[in-house]
């Protein structure tokens, strides 16, 4: 038995490396995209330092958002394709074997990849296409996010009737409803782009999904909508959209749980003022078949904001004689992390309650290992002490919250209009911080603006 308890031990020990999302690997990227020195960062992180086989989309993620940021926007779209198709390939997997779930930690599992990371691949491969001036595929793109939008409830749904059905399955998961079905900075893209080919009345319906997603979207979409005037005559519309800050990351919180017969009770930790310890969240579930009296713990992850530097975002467009013809602040159009928020949201119940069930499983295993011991040997025997203690630390080791996400994508996206006369100009966009610091000018160079012509620039700044 003593053999038997050791390896049970030795197994839950070992697994503790397996189920911790590392993120050192970072450190050496962060630095080199701060400082604009992509070829650094691109080196790094196709060295492939942290990343393992079921990291293969969040690798394809990130390589494609330092490809955009570094001007290689055919090489970025073919990451983010890759990322994509691996996402749907893990997502049919996912449903067909939800019950695996239950009895492994996601860390130990291939990363499938967020639902707004999925979305936000098809915008940024929209402007890596209109960066190419391949206005056909920005329209493919566009419309890949639109039906991803539309069945985005359904997916999530879909997911969770396969879990529910599990064998595994004690507590029913209840997905809340999709507050995100209309991307507003997607619409102005191709409203923009439909103008530019003359389809009025397409444009015009894009402007009215707008409209919508401000009107029906309130809790994204809190801020006012940005002036989207039409036509003037003889001036051209010239668009800019810029991609502002980095996007949030996952954090890991403490969950507790205290088990009475046939029912769960599960909270999170708070530390008060003084210092004082205390719980809150408290939620209850019906738990068939639970017996009362035990307490564990699982870490689930939560998302945060990482804030911007930036406070004002400006363009400027001087004429061949160098005079300053445009001047405009960018407004926000799109609140990234308010989307991430909301469509991470869809899927967190599942996640807290596959991680109850496994956490309740393991425990339950762990406590019955340790009564055999103590039966066989004395509680007060030192080897089963420091078995039990040895056993408690590698359950709790391996619910480790899974910490992975995709890290390079943005935190705002802002928008502007100008209109000007057809001929040639010279573009900036300024980046400004607290007390009007200029934190970056990014030149966009000489560019033609008249009828017909693509009249779309992009610009992005991740301090």
């Amino acid at each position: 038995m003593v053999r038997f308890f050791a390896v049970f031990v030795l197994i839950f020990t070992i697994g503790c490396g397996a189920t911790a999302t590392n993120l050192s690997h970072y450190a050496n990227i962060d630095k080199s995209l701060e400082s604009a020195d992509f070829d650094a960062a691109e080196r790094e992180l196709k060295s492939k330092k942290g990343y393992n086989k079921k990291d293969r989309v969040l690798y394809y993620l990130d390589l494609g958002m330092i490809y955009h940021y570094a001007g290689k926007y055919r090489q970025s779209n073919q990451a983010l394709s890759k990322a994509e198709a691996y996402i749907d390939e893990l997502y049919t997997k996912s449903v067909s074997k939800a019950a695996l779930s239950y009895l492994l930690n996601d860390n130990a599992l291939d990363y499938a990849g967020e639902d707004y990371e999925d979305l936000y691949i098809n915008l940024i491969k929209a402007f890596n296409y209109m960066k190419l001036g391949l206005v056909d595929d920005v329209f493919v793109e566009i419309n890949r996010l639109n039906h991803k939008l539309s069945v985005l409830e359904d997916k999530n749904a879909k997911l969770d009737r396969a879990y529910n059905k599990s064998g595994d399955s004690k507590i029913k998961i209840e997905a809340p409803g999709n507050k995100f079905y209309n991307d507003a900075l997607g619409r102005y893209l191709s409203m923009r782009l439909y103008e530019s080919l003359g389809k009025m009345d397409d444009a015009a319906i894009d402007m009215q999904k707008i409209d919508k997603a401000f009107a029906l979207q309130k809790s994204i979409y809190d801020f006012p909508k940005p002036k989207l005037d039409g036509a003037k005559s003889g001036k051209v519309a010239v668009s800019l959209v810029s991609l502002v800050g980095l996007g949030m990351l996952k954090q890991a919180k403490t969950l507790y749980i205290n088990t009475q017969p046939g029912v769960v009770i599960v909270a999170s930790s708070k530390t008060g003022k003084q210092g004082q310890f205390g719980l809150q969240g408290v939620n209850t579930y019906a738990y068939p078949g639970l017996a009362g009296g035990y307490n564990f713990k699982f870490q689930l992850p939560y998302l945060v904001s990482r804030p911007s530097q930036v406070k004002k975002v400006e363009v400027v467009a001087v004429d061949s004689a160098r005079n300053q013809v445009a001047r405009a602040d960018l407004a926000l159009m799109e609140d990234f992390d308010k989307v991430v928020q909301s469509v991470f949201e869809l899927g967190y119940n599942r996640l807290l309650i596959k991680s109850i069930t496994r956490a309740i499983a393991k425990g339950i295993a762990g406590e019955a290992a340790k009564k055999v011991a103590k039966d066989k040997y004395g509680q007060n025997n030192i080897f089963v002490m420091l078995g039990g203690l040895a056993l408690d630390a590698g359950l709790n080791a391996t619910e480790n919250a899974d910490l992975r996400a995709a890290r390079y994508l943005p935190s705002k996206g802002y928008i502007t209009d100008v209109y000007l006369a057809p001929g040639e100009y010279c573009w900036s966009v300024n980046y400004y911080g607290e007390n009007g610091k200029l934190l970056k000018k990014d030149d966009l160079g000489k560019r033609k603006v008249g009828y017909g012509l693509l009249n779309f620039y992009q610009s992005y700044c991740v301090k």
